[in-house]
């Protein structure tokens, strides 16, 4: 096996663990708040996918920030994956 090392691959994969960290952050502020269920509906936020932000109060920014954090994670871990695809990275 000819491993060959790409770089912008590598800083984009510390980027998305970096991302990662910064999830488990806003997860212990959620957390720490008292926040856990203070958005009632799933996938919504009050009845739209991004809710207007005068309807976030108390617990709320904490909650859809987690979800909004989650949601980039979710879109910069399938673009990793398809990068390692396309370099090669699995055969």
């Amino acid at each position: 096996m000819n491993a060959t090392f790409h770089g912008g691959l590598h800083r984009f994969a510390i980027f998305v663990f970096l991302w990662t960290i910064l999830l488990f952050v806003a997860g212990a502020l959620v957390t720490s708040n008292d926040a856990a269920l203070s958005v009632p509906d799933w996938p919504t936020s009050h009845g739209r996918l991004v809710p207007h932000l005068n309807q976030l109060q108390g617990g709320d920014r904490y909650e859809f920030s987690h979800r909004a954090a989650v949601a980039v994670l979710v879109f910069l871990l399938m673009t990793e994956t398809l990068w390692i695809w396309l370099k090669g990275g699995w055969r």
